[in-house]
């Protein structure tokens, strides 16, 4: 309902290629988002056949019957199917008819090292990012894969995931059970608290990567990602198949687990003062003296050498340093990457919650409720032939109050903040709803 009424999903008629060329025949558009998506991936010069065979990763359970119902049993009901257009509903209601020679065909699958070409072959969603919705370049890719190769996927993550649990770097909080934003933003807030119980200044550096995710180098992960294939899906139209010679696919159960496997030594080396969520790291460092800066700027050499033995490129135009302190006067050291001086800021978006240098949350306060009113007014606007009073407090609690109260536990309002007049009234919510039932 909300999806529809937004357009979310809807992609222009009329879209603005690489060259700035305008696209309106959507065969054109496909094949120019497949252009540009390939075009994202890392060359990898390296010859798969000549690695050692000793290279590949072995699981230490097999896949059971029971492993692959409860996968089976977590599919949504929904229409939605791969290149072999079986959807996931269908893998569900015959998940007791199909299990046994599932969990026969993943073993085999396994113990060969052979992955079905048929399902490495995904199809992409466009997904808007920000910016121009006419440009192709604010989209990312998203993967439609076999429902076969997602509960295969599921059931070698869920093994994986058992073997390598007790290995992740503690600084890494992006997609392992129990590890959230939340948590990821709850640490970095103690260090830069403690930091000022002790009349310190806390330099932190954030930094980006160019299309982490698909500049992952399948030779440096696993040999087993190689000859994937994927086409864009738009209006009914396909595009031409492209190969995937690098990353790990968007919309996978597996390949976020791969990735921070990936990452993970790096986490590791930076010791304390680094958080990762994914390929979102911040390292950061207590500065007091000349030493403590240098200290820092040595760490984020050991995540620049790392990332080009990786192959994963640091957008330094996008990476940016941040001074928090609560004296007079802030110590404004220089950091580099590759002899470029990082941009400072005073405030910052990190995963969800404006900070400041102070560590004064008042920004996100007022920017959080301005957006909560926004949706306010959608409801309002959208909801007029809705009757029920539990769709409404639906739409209230999925929207509105999920915005007001993300990450509260890390801005932590004081009680006069809470009630001061940018924030939302309860009356006025209350009116609200009230007219929106008629």
């Amino acid at each position: 309902f909300v999806q529809s009424r937004r357009g979310v999903s809807r992609i222009p008629s009329v879209m603005i290629g690489v060259d700035n060329e305008k696209l309106d025949d959507p065969a054109r558009i496909v094949n120019a988002f497949a252009s540009y998506f390939a075009n994202s991936f890392a060359v990898d010069s390296a010859d798969p056949d000549k690695l050692h065979k000793g290279d590949k990763i072995f699981l230490s359970e097999w896949i059971t019957v029971e492993d692959v119902l409860t996968v089976c049993g977590k599919l949504p009901t929904t229409f939605i199917s791969g290149e072999d257009s079986i959807p996931s509903f269908l893998v569900r209601d015959c998940q007791y008819c199909l299990a046994q020679p599932l969990a026969r065909i993943f073993n085999l699958s396994i113990s060969s090292h052979v992955f079905p070409t048929r399902w490495k072959t995904a199809q992409v969603l466009p997904i808007f990012k920000k910016g121009d919705k006419s440009v192709i370049q604010n989209y990312r890719p998203i993967s439609i894969l076999s429902n076969f190769a997602k509960v295969l996927e599921s059931c070698v993550y869920n093994i994986l995931f058992g073997q390598c649990k007790d290995y992740f770097s503690s600084n890494q909080h992006g997609f392992l059970q129990g590890r959230l934003t939340v948590t990821n933003l709850t640490c970095f807030t103690e260090f830069i608290m403690d930091a000022f119980g002790s009349v310190s200044q806390v330099d932190v550096i954030y930094t980006d990567f160019s299309k982490a995710f698909d500049n992952v180098c399948h030779r440096l992960l696993i040999n087993k990602l190689t000859d994937r294939r994927q086409c864009v899906c738009y209006k009914n139209f396909k595009s031409d198949y492209y190969k995937v010679s690098s990353g790990v696919p968007q919309g996978s159960n597996l390949g976020p687990l791969l990735f921070i496997i990936f990452c993970n030594d790096i986490l590791s080396s930076l010791g304390d003062c680094a958080l990762g969520y994914a390929d979102d790291i911040k390292i950061f460092n207590k500065i007091e003296t000349l030493s403590d800066a240098r200290d820092l700027q040595y760490k984020l050499n050991l995540l620049v050498n790392w990332s080009l033995s990786n192959k994963l490129n640091l957008n330094v135009d996008k990476c940016s340093v941040m001074s928090f302190s609560r004296k007079q006067v802030t110590q404004l050291h220089n950091y580099v990457i590759n002899n470029c001086s990082l941009k400072r800021c005073v405030m910052i978006k990190d995963l969800g919650v404006t900070f400041d240098s102070k560590l004064n949350f008042n920004t996100h306060i007022t920017t959080i409720c301005s957006e909560a009113l926004k949706l306010l007014g959608f409801i309002f606007r959208n909801s007029r032939e809705l009757k029920s009073e539990d769709a409404l407090k639906t739409l209230y609690n999925t929207l509105v109050r999920t915005k007001l109260e993300y990450a509260s536990v890390v801005w932590s309002p004081i009680y006069s903040t809470i009630f001061t007049p940018r924030c939302i009234p309860r009356e006025r919510c209350r009116l609200w709803l009230s007219a929106s039932r008629g």
